[in-house]
């Protein structure tokens, strides 16, 4: 199956049910990360390719990190944005309740990743920034959690392999998206070096606040 729609060309071996859910998304929803990221549209269309096996994915995957996890369902490694079937995907102990819905926040947070590789590459130390951006911009859930208990440092030299690692960037992104002014982020992702002079005191302040919020 093969769709070519605006900014984005789908692939996948076999029919899915749930492409007009998907084209919707892709059409609509994509537009204000466009113009979040201030842009009009992608500087080439988009590949997404879905995998129908968890095997197929896991080899993908294993091409790109030290060790594939059950939890790791969408990426953006290479050129191509690459999901694991919906269908797939809630066959994972991990995401049993996944629904649509949740599927279709994983392709927004997936679209994030590619408008920031638009300003360049994302350096895997900043990893915990660009994890912020997507979970909230992309309107995903995520648990409450204590900054108080994240080791900051290993987070950005190992987000992966922290425990809680995508709540932790959701808090961090809530405080950057309600501080900080949209020329600000901009800012940081047009200049990462600066963000790497500042995030410290970003992960203190939104550790401040949230203490006394508490």
């Amino acid at each position: 199956m093969i769709i070519e729609i605006e900014n984005f060309i789908i692939e996948s071996e076999d029919e899915i049910d749930y492409k007009d859910e998907m084209v919707y998304t892709l059409q609509n929803r994509t537009r204000k990360i466009l113009e979040f990221f201030e842009l009009e549209k992608l500087s080439k269309k988009q590949k997404i390719v879905i995998y129908n096996s968890v095997e197929k994915y896991k080899a993908h995957m294993e091409k790109h990190v030290p060790e594939y996890k059950d939890w790791m369902i969408g990426d953006t490694y290479g050129e191509n944005m690459s999901l694991l079937s919906l269908d797939e995907v809630k066959k994972l102990e991990s995401h049993k309740n996944f629904t649509i819905d949740s599927f279709m926040n994983g392709i927004l947070h997936e679209f994030v990743h590619v408008c920031q590789r638009e300003y360049g590459k994302n350096e895997r130390e900043l990893l915990w920034f660009w994890e912020a951006l997507a979970v909230n911009l992309s309107g995903q859930p995520n648990k409450p959690i204590s900054l108080a208990d994240c080791d900051f440092s290993l987070l950005k030299k190992d987000f992966n392999n922290v425990e809680g690692n995508y709540n932790y960037a959701y808090e961090l992104g809530k405080y950057i998206l309600e501080t900080y002014s949209h020329e600000e982020i901009m800012t940081f992702i047009k200049n990462p070096e600066l963000l790497k002079s500042v995030e410290y005191k970003i992960f203190e302040n939104a550790l401040e606040r949230q203490k006394l919020n508490t």
